[in-house]
């Protein structure tokens, strides 16, 4: 559970950079994949290693 954590503070960490620093498109572009594949990533991680019932 913690390398969730870690990787959903990379996420947050990505979109505070993205909102409050003016950077060029091409960083931008770069913060918000990083944030969208870490939240794909946990997501995913959640649905397959749920126990089934």
């Amino acid at each position: 559970m913690a390398w969730q954590r870690v990787v959903l503070g990379v996420a947050i960490l990505a979109l505070s950079v993205t909102m409050f620093v003016p950077l060029p498109l091409w960083a931008a572009v770069v913060c918000i994949s990083v944030a969208t594949l870490a939240a794909l990533m946990v997501i995913l991680h959640m649905v397959f290693s749920r126990p089934r019932s």
